[in-house]
């Protein structure tokens, strides 16, 4: 009876508070090894018969005497609820650009990377985490799909606890998952619309914090 009791109220705490149709802005600053790197501005916009539509605009630079690091990308998505339908990114990292375009068909999802197409399953949830994976994904495997590379992976999606966490001046309640099982394990709060709050993960030895600013 006490088991039950808990995960009870364990799924209590995840239920989404829906948002009305409209849009939504989300400016994000980047920390890399602690210190300002960079920004990313997300805009949301989400549609009565369940559609929604993401535009993400990416920009980071990290001086280095040797090897500085600069990134930047366009990444668009579309959604039916939660599932996938269209993907068009462009990034260059270092000089190096990336084409990505991904459709869903009936029973899979078409991704073409520099003119180069394979199928991967119409689950994926994708790498930019800017939502939280649907709730049968909890505590389980979760495919993933990095929109800025188009390659696929396998993660552990893992929730952690509810948190507060800061968003401009104040404190909000959060859901802070996990992502294992994936190069860069990765921390991640969610706000009660299942939004991305805070995202951090450590890669070439240096720490990566996005953090959500402000919203409008």
């Amino acid at each position: 009876m006490e088991r039950f009791s808990i995960f009870a109220i364990l799924i209590a705490s995840l239920i989404v508070q829906p948002l009305r149709a409209g849009t939504e802005t989300r400016d994000y600053a980047i920390l890399v090894g602690g210190k300002e790197a960079g920004h990313c501005t997300i805009v949301i916009t989400d549609s009565d018969d369940g559609k929604s539509f993401m535009k993400a605009v990416i920009n980071v630079k990290v001086p280095g005497i040797f090897f500085p690091y600069a990134y930047s990308a366009e990444i668009q998505e579309w959604w039916l609820k939660d599932r996938l339908t269209n993907v068009i990114a462009l990034s260059t990292e270092n000089g190096k650009k990336t084409a990505v375009s991904a459709k869903a068909e009936a029973d899979r999802i078409v991704v073409s990377v520099n003119g180069q197409s394979r199928a991967v399953t119409w689950e994926v949830w994708t790498a930019g985490f800017w939502k939280l994976a649907d709730r049968r994904f909890h505590n389980k495997d979760v495919p993933i799909l990095e929109p800025d590379t188009g390659k696929d992976m396998v993660g552990k999606l893992e929730f952690v606890a509810k948190e507060k966490q800061k968003v401009g001046a104040q404190m909000e309640d959060c859901y802070h998952f996990r992502v294992t099982g994936i190069p860069s394990p990765t921390d991640l709060w969610f706000d009660v619309h299942h939004r991305l709050v805070r995202q951090e993960f450590t890669e070439s030895n240096l720490k990566t914090i996005i953090q959500l600013m402000h919203r409008k």
